[in-house]
């Protein structure tokens, strides 16, 4: 706890050294193969329908936001739709989403800290390299909330403008983006609750006809491809047992947020202890974070903009309503908890239980987020371990065809192998090889 509380030159030199060594890591790591996962494939096909490749009805109809297809078909249209230009671009995006924290969180300590620990989780690396849509979602999402707040402070409707653009853009990258939207919508609506009365009961009719273009947007945004997917998905598993649903949503999203802050991932962690005893100590890891969360998001002596609170509160709410469970969808908030967490733990240096507890996680964290990068170093350069260890190995036999032209009749996803010979061919095996 001393060393994120300590400031001074050894501190800031430390950092500096730090943040440069972590870049330099991401950027050696640029030079990755195609890192597959299945919503990596479901982007790719989607980007080869619109380019005209493949005919929509040889496939099943997909559901995805089409953001994320969007960036990716513009690269191809350009010639850079490739490991290294996707990861490159990811690492941009992300270092918009720190500026725009940087201008939310102005005059707060512990940034740099934050972005120390921010770099060394296994997410960011991953999310970096791979192709899905977090990165570019996260860069939406502050620079939505970034806009929102300015525009509240210096009461200035023209910069709601930009605010509104990334919280659309941001709906269409990702389904949680409603989340953003109703922030929006819900901050004013809390903090300046009477003078929105007030302008209401003067500007009656103007009133009713922005509801009823809400109306009308909000019926169409349902009317669209999957979105009735997602309402099923959403509500089919509560419909027969709803208590039991609630109960292991609770406990499975409080797991996964256990597993950011571990920073291991829960199946790397399975080959190293009994299933039964991590499940505990992810739960209660969890458990603990949400509740620092929640105490510092509220606290009194921590400057939050509200429409910060607003968000996060919408997105907790939603997540932990959402009856599909993986790390991922928390990720774009886990920098908002990383900050806040670590503001709040400033204000508690007197607390020797707390420090020692503190310490010991701080600790542990940045070891296996060292770990991490290794790891996932090794795997961008070497071709035999990424076909056999990447993504528990469920592509290995695309890799296999792909790196050494092995196994291709026995693969079960052709598509899979077209879009790593396509999209990868620096790593693609030589003719006749």
């Amino acid at each position: 706890m001393n060393a994120l509380v300590h400031k001074g030159p050894s501190t800031d030199n430390f950092l500096k050294v730090a943040l440069g060594l972590l870049m330099a890591v991401y950027l050696c790591n640029f030079f990755t193969p195609l890192r597959l996962t299945n919503d990596t494939v479901r982007y790719l096909r989607l980007v080869e329908i619109k380019l005209g490749s493949w005919d929509l009805n040889d496939l099943d109809p997909d559901f995805l936001p089409h953001g994320y297809v969007w960036f990716l078909y513009g690269l191809s249209k350009i010639g850079l739709l490739n490991p290294f230009a996707i990861a490159l671009l990811q690492w941009f995006f992300l270092l918009g989403s720190i500026v725009f924290f940087r201008k939310i969180f102005c005059s707060q300590l512990h940034f740099s800290w934050m972005l120390v620990l921010l770099m060394l989780n296994w997410n960011t690396i991953k999310f970096t390299l791979t192709p899905l849509s977090e990165m570019l979602y996260l860069f939406l999402s502050t620079g939505a909330l970034y806009y929102f707040h300015l525009a509240m402070q210096r009461r200035k409707a023209s910069l709601f403008i930009p605010a509104i653009i990334f919280a659309g853009l941001g709906i269409y990258t990702r389904t949680a983006g409603m989340s953003l939207g109703l922030a929006l919508i819900l901050t004013p609506l809390i903090n300046q609750g009477k003078s929105i009365r007030e302008w209401i009961g003067r500007n009656k009719l103007l009133t009713g006809c922005i509801a009823a273009m809400g109306l009308g947007l909000m019926s169409f945004q349902l009317m669209q491809h999957g979105v009735q997917k997602y309402i099923d998905d959403y509500s089919s598993p509560f419909v027969h047992h709803p208590l039991l649903m609630v109960g292991i949503n609770i406990w499975t999203h409080t797991q996964e947020i256990g597993e950011l802050f571990i920073n291991i991932p829960f199946g790397k962690a399975k080959t190293l202890l009994p299933a039964s005893l991590l499940i505990a100590i992810y739960t209660a890891t969890g458990l603990a974070f949400v509740v620092l969360f929640i105490k510092a998001l509220f606290s009194k002596m921590l400057e939050i903009p509200p429409v910060v609170r607003v968000y996060s509160v919408i997105y907790f709410v939603m997540l932990y309503c959402w009856p599909m469970f993986e790390v991922r969808l928390w990720y774009p908030l886990f920098p908002f908890m990383l900050l806040v967490i670590l503001l709040w733990a400033g204000q508690m240096t007197q607390n020797k239980a707390f420090r020692l507890v503190w310490n010991a996680w701080l600790v542990s964290y940045v070891i296996a987020g060292i770990f991490s990068l290794g790891y996932y170093s090794w795997l961008s350069f070497d071709r035999k371990a990424m076909a056999e260890r990447h993504d528990a190995g469920i592509w290995k036999k695309e890799y296999r065809s792909h790196f050494f032209k092995t196994g291709n009749a026995a693969a079960p996803d052709q598509h899979a192998i077209y879009i790593l010979d396509k999209y990868d061919p620096m790593h693609k095996a030589a003719p006749g090889r």
